[in-house]
C-alpha cells in the first residue's frame, strides 16, 4: 500500500540536485483573469504546477494509480491525469503536473481533485483536494460573471 503525503499548487517547484528535496515557490490558491471570463472550449495561460508525494505505508514495495481531476464550481470536469505511483524500488515518489494553461471558464472555487487505488480493479479513494479560486475582471477592474 502507499500513502498520499501531501499535493501543494504552486507556480514553480525545483528539485535541487545534491539532497533530491525539493522547493514549492509561490504557492497558488487564487489566480486573477483580466479581459472577463473565456468562452467554453478554450483555456487562459497561466503556468502552475501541481506536485504530490506519495510514501510507501509500510516496507513493503508498492505499485498504484493516481488520478487528478481539475472540476468547476458547477462539477463540470475540466481536466483528468492518471498515472502509475511505483514505489517498488524507492520509498517515496513525487508526481508533477505542469499545466501551462486551465480550461476554466467559471468564477469561482475550482478544485484539483487527487485520487489513488492499490491496482487496476480496486476503487479510486479521495486522497485529497486543492482549491483554486478563480476570478475573472474586466477591462474595468470590477469582477465579471461567466458567459
Amino acid at each position: 500500500m502507499f500513502d498520499h503525503v501531501w499535493t501543494v499548487l504552486c507556480s514553480r517547484a525545483v528539485v535541487d540536485r545534491e539532497t533530491n528535496n525539493v522547493s514549492l515557490q509561490n504557492v497558488v490558491e487564487e489566480i486573477t483573469v483580466r479581459g472577463g471570463a473565456p468562452k467554453r472550449g478554450t483555456s487562459v495561460p497561466v503556468h502552475v504546477e501541481l506536485m504530490t508525494l506519495w510514501s510507501r505505508t509500510g516496507m513493503m514495495p508498492a505499485m498504484g494509480k493516481a488520478r487528478v481531476t481539475l472540476l468547476s464550481p458547477s462539477q463540470e470536469e475540466l481536466l483528468t491525469f492518471e498515472g502509475e505511483v511505483d514505489l517498488t524500488k524507492v520509498e517515496r515518489a513525487r508526481t508533477r503536473l505542469v499545466y501551462q494553461s486551465l480550461p476554466v471558464h467559471e468564477t469561482g472555487r475550482h478544485v484539483f481533485c487527487v485520487e489513488a487505488r492499490e491496482d487496476d480493479e480496486g476503487e479510486w479513494r479521495q486522497v485529497a483536494i486543492v482549491p483554486l479560486r478563480v476570478v475573472f475582471v474586466g477591462a474595468e477592474g470590477q469582477e465579471k460573471p461567466a458567459q
